[in-house]
């Protein structure tokens, strides 16, 4: 059966499945420089990591990854196409084994194909006649429209000390993230402030030491959700992604999703903190990354040592 969704500013998005006549495609290297696929604008650093990571993509894009590769298709030298009887008279190859056909300006309809789908939307006339202006790009830039290839995954499946936690999928590999609550005290210069997305690295159990003979001090354990070893909250090198979850409004928008699962702190074992820290790990992410079992760290002047990472 057909599905329909919206894209929101790029149309309505049309599904269905190809013909099995379909030929596999290869992927081939994503062009790195002008006149290497003449029909292509010049591209920047991370439209070529976009189509780099869509080219692997066979089924319908998310509307994010859809917007970005259609805001090439507008720039881009349209090729003439012979019409075989469905309506496509132009065709934009993107080099990364998909190509986007057009109908032309009565019909705006845009549809790109893969080996095993088609996603299709409706640019309109305009978008035909006009190339967008580096003024729209760079306007889109600012809103996130333009990032390197995004995407959420299990945005808040659990939730922890109130906390909603999610998946961040990044060219460099997968992150943890959540929305701060401010209880883990006031932001620090340019630190995500509550409400505001922050990084995470899982959840360890902490001894408390004697700052100076280094012994550990008796019934002083305690939980601690990971943050950044390096660039306060945010991290270091972060801010793309941070500015990205800023303009997806997850914060202000979206209600808790009914399948949230609570996880509940158990003060006298750390099975709440096994929970997080393995799904963490089924989702590429290794929890404690930068920090280890027995080295020491302060907090709020309190000298601890990492006991454990479930």
């Amino acid at each position: 059966m057909d599905e329909f969704f919206d894209l929101g500013k790029v149309g309505t998005i049309h599904w269905k499945p190809l013909s099995a006549e379909t030929p596999d495609v290869d992927l081939p290297d994503v062009p790195t420089g002008p006149g290497v696929r003449k029909n292509l604008p010049d591209l920047t650093v991370e439209e070529q990591r976009l189509l780099q990571t869509t080219g692997d993509w066979d089924g319908k894009l998310p509307k994010h990854l859809a917007d970005q590769e259609l805001d090439i298709v507008r720039r881009a030298e349209k090729t003439p196409i012979q019409d075989t009887g469905d309506g496509y008279i132009y065709e934009v190859d993107l080099g990364n084994g998909h190509r986007w056909k057009g109908k032309g300006k009565e019909d705006g309809t845009w549809c790109r194909f893969s080996k095993t789908g088609e996603n299709c939307t409706d640019l309109g006339e305009e978008d035909l006649e006009e190339a967008t202006t580096e003024e729209d790009l760079e306007e889109a830039r600012k809103v996130g429209g333009i990032f390197p290839a995004y995407a959420l995954k299990e945005w808040g499946k659990y939730i922890y000390a109130g906390r909603k936690l999610g998946i961040v999928q990044t060219p460099e590999g997968p992150q943890a993230w959540y929305v701060r609550t401010g209880s883990g005290g006031e932001a620090r210069g340019a630190d995500p402030v509550a409400g505001e997305p922050a990084r995470f690295y899982g959840v360890a159990k902490l001894q408390q030491i004697n700052e100076f003979n280094k012994t550990p001090i008796p019934e002083k354990t305690q939980k601690w959700f990971m943050k950044p070893p390096a660039g306060g909250r945010m991290g270091e090198g972060n801010e793309n992604v941070f500015q990205w979850l800023i303009t997806q409004k997850l914060f202000e928008d979206l209600p808790t999703p009914t399948t949230s699962i609570t996880v509940l702190s158990r003060p006298k074992d750390v099975a709440d903190l096994q929970i997080l820290n393995n799904w963490l790990r089924e989702n590429g992410i290794e929890p404690g990354k930068g920090y280890a079992v027995g080295e020491e760290i302060v907090l709020s002047g309190e000298h601890f040592l990492i006991e454990e990472i479930p």
